[in-house]
């Protein structure tokens, strides 16, 4: 946990610039004082659907939507590395016992793009 502390840190001072500059392009997006002001600052809020990191996260969105809200109560934050195994067994055949979209949907979520390692942190 000492190894995080470093990058959470970095993490919170970024978000202590960001935050306000997302507020600004709210505040703009809704209350801007021409239509042309209000339809960028949405535009720049709601992203850039082309980006591959914006495709990326629409991806992993329908993909979480697709694993019953059931199971993501059984695992919780804490039993994600329980769930992945889970996962996996599915993928190679051992278990059965997830839905077959989400299954197939997962597979091909990695075969594009893969895993990022354990060293990925989004805050």
């Amino acid at each position: 946990l000492a190894a995080v502390y470093p990058v959470l840190e970095l993490e919170m001072a970024v978000m202590q610039v960001i935050i306000p500059v997302f507020k600004a392009l709210d505040t703009a997006r809704v209350k801007g004082r021409t239509a042309q002001e209000r339809e960028e600052a949405d535009a720049l809020c709601g992203g850039f659907e082309e980006d591959p990191l914006m495709q990326m996260n629409m991806q992993m969105y329908d993909l979480a939507h697709l694993l019953p809200p059931s199971v993501w109560a059984e695992y919780g934050e804490e039993g994600l590395p329980a769930l992945t195994g889970r996962i996996l067994a599915n993928v190679a055949g051992r278990k059965s016992d997830l839905p077959a979209p989400f299954v197939g949907a997962w597979v091909s979520f990695m075969r594009e793009y893969g895993w990022d390692g354990a060293d990925q942190l989004f805050v």
